[in-house]
């Protein structure tokens, strides 16, 4: 590097060279740091380092000097223990793939020493998971956010998976909608919208969608679908829709076999369910999604009984009749 070129830029690669090679737990000192700028094709005295390091105090960056010599650069940003916790969150998201999960995380790491980037192994690595092979993930939440600002359609192509584990179109014609909000439910990334030509909302995974094109006509307003006259509240429409299934929202009224239930109540429907004592008995009073309850009602099995409404009780027998039937032939 020539040296007048070397002068403009050394002040980059100290920093580079404290982010990368130093914390508190391990100081750099101006030895270590005229060793690694040769890997840089740099030369430099003590006095040119102590100068460059001023500066960049004198700016802002958080650079510590030991009284015993050396010094280290701490990243205020994050602090170790948020950036475990959002590495951890990138490691067990299913709904991006694991090439891109690594990218994030990888920028999200750049900002902190090789030391303690160690202690980020210790955590479940992507390719443990089940996770989407859509790469155009990103693409996807770009355009949606988009139409959704501008007030806009979008087309699409919708994707199953196949025998072979590979993403394919459900059908060639392309889905038109009108695109109102996307919800995080359970690690999967849901869009909330109409299909255009129907009144009532629909869910689709986003890590399903493929090819999104935003259109030039207007979206139909959320409140000419069926049920939303006034609008909408995400919050509640998530807490009302666990399983992200399309379908009518019901009051009901469930019986629970103990107060421990009541954790888990409140882990799948917030905490706007109504908890009621009587006779020594609890029910919760939840609004939910039909469809939803039933399967939760199966899932939580003797644990939950369904009283009211009559008919959706009656749906959840004739589920766990045809259930049972199936294991005793």
């Amino acid at each position: 590097m020539e040296e007048t070129q070397s002068k403009k830029v050394i002040i980059l690669y100290i920093l580079k060279i404290l982010k990368e090679f130093s914390d508190e737990e391990h100081p750099t000192t101006q030895s270590d740091i005229i060793a690694k700028l040769k890997d840089y094709g740099i030369d430099c005295d003590r006095k040119t380092i102590t100068r460059n390091i001023k500066y960049l105090i004198d700016y802002g960056f958080n650079i510590v000097r030991n009284l015993g010599g050396g010094c280290y650069f701490i990243n205020d940003k994050y602090d170790t223990s948020e950036i475990t916790f959002l590495v951890d969150c990138l490691y067990s998201y299913p709904a991006i793939s694991q090439r891109q999960a690594q990218n994030l995380i990888d920028k999200l790491t750049s900002e902190v020493s090789k030391y303690e980037r160690l202690k980020f192994k210790n955590i479940y690595k992507s390719n443990e998971l089940t996770r989407t092979d859509n790469k155009q993930i990103f693409y996807n939440i770009d355009q949606i956010n988009f139409a959704i600002a501008n007030d806009k359609q979008i087309s699409f192509i919708y994707n199953k998976y196949n025998k072979n584990k590979k993403l394919v179109p459900r059908k060639e014609e392309r889905y038109i909608i009108n695109p109102y909000f996307m919800i995080n439910s359970k690690g999967k990334y849901f869009l909330v919208c109409n299909k255009d030509n129907y009144d009532n909302l629909s869910n689709y995974r986003i890590d399903y969608i493929t090819s999104v094109e935003v259109l030039d006509t207007k979206r139909k307003s959320i409140t000419k679908t069926t049920g939303n006259e006034k609008g909408i509240n995400p919050i509640n429409y998530a807490n009302e829709h666990i399983y992200m299934m399309s379908g009518p929202t019901i009051t009901s009224k469930v019986k629970l076999s103990s107060d421990r239930m009541i954790n888990d109540v409140i882990d799948w429907f917030g905490k706007s369910v109504n908890f009621i004592e009587k006779e020594s008995e609890i029910f919760a009073e939840i609004t939910v999604n039909e469809q939803a309850l039933i399967y939760w009602a199966l899932q939580y099995g003797e644990n939950v009984e369904i009283v009211e409404p009559i008919t959706t009780r009656e749906k959840l027998i004739t589920y766990a009749e045809n259930i049972l039937s199936k294991y005793k032939k």
